[in-house]
């Protein structure tokens, strides 16, 4: 498991990342303008509010990376669907 800390515009999400930090979605539902990972909130970039229409927010399994070519941004990828996405960290 990679254990970071990320200096991001509204501010530092420390957590687990990478293929070995496999998150639920938090089971608390949300959807792609909030949800939970872990305790961390975020929200999908509206460029990929298509790619998420067939998210199961309650119960996916998601696995966050920090974005290599964005700074500030994130990527979550969802192993059902195959896909991944740009989110913004909202807070804890």
């Amino acid at each position: 498991m990679i254990r970071t800390t990320i200096s991001i515009i509204r501010g530092s999400m420390a957590g687990s990342m990478g293929p070995l930090a496999l998150r639920k979605s938090g089971g608390c539902g949300g959807g792609r303008d909030r949800f939970d990972i872990g305790g961390y909130f975020f929200q999908v970039s509206p460029y990929h509010y298509d790619h998420v229409s067939d998210r199961q927010w309650d119960t996916d399994d998601l696995v966050l990376y920090p974005d290599p070519d964005h700074d500030g941004w994130y990527l979550v990828y969802n192993p059902r669907l195959g896909t991944y996405v740009h989110v913004l960290y909202l807070g804890s």
